[in-house]
């Protein structure tokens, strides 16, 4: 059976017993009428019953429209406003179970709860997100810089046996190849460049994106400039905006456009025999995190410089 003509034979059933209520009122009421005497019969009786309750009925039906809404009250041919509208009020003329509407405003208050609940594990899940693809963007860099470092180590061994007069500087070529790779953020914009001391100087020796006029040009005495400060410094540093910072300024303003630097000692033993230096096109373009990995290739210079002295 559908809804609909369960809704029907519903109604049906509770007219037939309103019916037979209002009769039973109205034999009681002549029964009693019979002891003052009274004239009525069940028949006026139960119009009186029938009328008073049907007058109930509609009063509240439409008290509740009134109540129930916002449009004005036509009244003897005249609209007045309706201040008595309450869009909160109840307008089902048989919701008088409280215990169904206090269950209703429960279950709309949990619902409300389970809203704000999943939005609040949708933004966790966001969160959780973020970290999982920060864990995998790092573990790429780890597993590059593994694949980085095994490709060097080989190539330093092949191109050392070899014995050609330049294969130190085929070397640091591969280095700045190599060591751009596993910065943590944009790689795209990265140009580097390997510094030796000779004669009481930093001469660039291998380059990576850096013009012509800057490799002839740019050589730095101890102190001098930013790559002669982490000579005589010994210590890696990053510059996160040159345009501020006063190392890059007078003589030493760069000669092609980057915001930010990051330099790193090449060491034998606690003596700085050069510099390597990655520069960004962007301010902050390096992290802290990226000292790490370019303190390896660092390191792998040096060690490929101690070889070709030994050669020497």
């Amino acid at each position: 059976m559908t809804k609909r003509w369960k809704l029907i034979i519903a109604y049906i059933i509770g007219f037939f017993l309103a019916i037979m209520l209002v009769l039973i009122l109205a034999r009681l009421v002549v029964f009693g009428g019979a002891f003052c005497e009274s004239t009525w019969d069940e028949a006026q009786v139960f119009k009186i019953i029938g009328t008073l309750i049907g007058l109930f009925y509609i009063s509240i039906s439409i008290g509740r429209f009134i109540v129930t809404s916002p449009n004005p009250i036509p009244f003897g041919g005249v609209s007045l406003p309706n201040r008595l509208y309450d869009a909160n009020f109840e307008s089902k003329l048989y919701a008088v179970d409280k215990k169904l509407v206090d269950e209703n405003e429960g279950l709309i208050t949990e619902i409300e709860d389970l809203k704000q609940l999943i939005q609040e594990l949708n933004t966790e899940n966001e969160n959780t997100q973020t970290v999982i693809d920060q864990c995998n963007n790092l573990a790429d860099i780890f597993i590059r810089h593994h694949n980085n470092a095994s490709r060097l180590v080989r190539s330093s061994l092949q191109l050392w046996m070899e014995g050609q007069v330049e294969w130190l500087r085929e070397f640091c070529n591969n280095v700045l190849d190599e060591c751009v790779t596993t910065l943590t953020l944009d790689r795209a914009d990265k140009s580097s460049s390997i510094y030796f001391i000779q004669d009481d100087h930093l001469i660039m020796y291998a380059y990576n994106r850096i013009e012509f006029s800057s490799v002839r040009g740019r050589k730095f005495k101890k102190d001098e400039g930013f790559a002669g400060t982490i000579w005589s410094e010994g210590e890696p540093k990053i510059i996160h905006d040159v345009n501020q910072h006063p190392l890059f300024s007078g003589f030493f303003v760069p000669q092609h456009d980057y915001g930010s630097i990051l330099g790193y000692p090449i060491k034998l033993g606690n003596c700085v025999i050069g510099v390597l230096c990655i520069e960004s096109e962007q301010i902050n373009g390096f992290s802290e995190d990226d000292l790490v990995m370019v303190g390896f290739y660092a390191d792998i210079c040096g060690l490929a410089y101690y070889c070709n002295n030994l050669v020497a």
